[in-house]
């Protein structure tokens, strides 16, 4: 849930707060995105990876509020499951 409320505050502007440094853009979709925020889920990325990955990425298409509440639901549904940690 921190991931998103994070994510939300890059988006609206926090990408373009620090520019000290030259950063080179990646553009990718809101799908391509909810691919990278998941995958950051699962190798359990700390906040501050995950804020410096995203300070170059750029959205290609609007994420839409259904998207945004999309997202904010799989991020909340899981942090109230238990993890079981099963390997096969």
């Amino acid at each position: 849930m921190r991931r998103l409320v994070l994510f939300a505050m890059l988006l609206a502007g926090a990408l373009n707060a620090s520019a000290a440094e030259p950063v080179t853009t990646v553009q990718v979709t809101v799908a391509q995105l909810e691919q990278f925020l998941a995958a950051q889920q699962a190798a359990q990325a700390s906040d501050g990876a995950t804020a410096q990955e995203l300070r170059s990425v750029e959205l290609t298409e609007q994420l839409t509020e259904s998207a945004l509440e999309r997202e904010w639901r799989r991020c909340t549904d899981r942090a109230r499951k238990p993890r079981l940690s099963l390997k096969c």
